[in-house]
């Protein structure tokens, strides 16, 4: 299309939604496209987002031609959607940070969707052994994660989640206790984002950051004690 629109003396403009300024190691996006391959296949203008994968501000850019560019910088409508002070200050040190391809793999969101599904697993057993002694059990299960909607509607990344099951045969018959207790974890002072998969309570631990796991053990627990007193 870049080459059509050359050819035609018009411009190609590309929607890239996702904001992926480069790819992260381990082949976890697929063939998503970044920003920079847009910009090399021949792409004039290029808009995505600030937030979602690259990880700033809730913002809108635009990346491509100089002349382009100093077009839209002089539109009428520009002034009302300009963004303010604070927002072009923390997309600013985002972007930085994305420059530096060591400081960008070790940011939250590249460093989650990279994570080999081998790691994965440990940190699943590792959080399980240290939760399933009590009124409840775990499992190990194969998960799907999603990058998300906004970004990668239909990319899912293979992963492993602790199922949680109770040990009490009549709570864990009642298709109530998996609705109560997933209520219970967002409620918590460390509130918890689990997985409601059938009926059962799945955390998927690809969005675990070190230093996590003793406050998501004892906002389990925590949880699970207020759905045994509430029974």
């Amino acid at each position: 299309l870049g080459a059509l629109a050359k050819t035609r003396g018009i411009p190609c403009v590309y929607d890239l939604g996702s904001g992926l300024l480069r790819r992260p190691g381990g082949g976890a996006l697929g063939h998503e496209p970044c920003v920079q391959e847009a910009l090399h296949a021949g792409a004039d203008l290029i808009t995505f987002s600030g937030d979602k994968l690259l990880g700033g501000p809730q913002a809108g850019l635009i990346a491509g031609r100089k002349d382009l560019i100093a077009r839209l910088a002089k539109a009428p409508i520009m002034r009302a959607m300009r963004p303010g002070r604070l927002t072009l200050a923390a997309l600013e040190a985002m972007v930085l940070e994305s420059l530096d391809r060591r400081r960008a793999e070790e940011a939250p969101i590249p460093r989650m969707l990279s994570r080999p599904q081998d790691v994965l697993r440990q940190t699943a057993e590792r959080v399980a052994s240290r939760l399933g002694n009590g009124d409840f059990s775990c499992e190990i299960v194969a998960s799907a994660g999603q990058v998300g909607g906004g970004a990668l509607p239909t990319t899912s990344l293979p992963g492993w989640a602790i199922k949680l099951v109770p040990r009490d045969a009549a709570l864990a018959r009642s298709p109530r206790t998996s609705a109560a207790l997933f209520s219970a974890l967002l409620a918590g002072d460390a509130p918890v984002l689990a997985v409601l998969r059938e009926g059962s309570v799945c955390l998927d631990v690809r969005t675990l950051c070190d230093g996590e796991e003793e406050t998501l053990v004892a906002s389990v627990q925590a949880a699970f004690e207020h759905v045994l007193a509430a029974r």
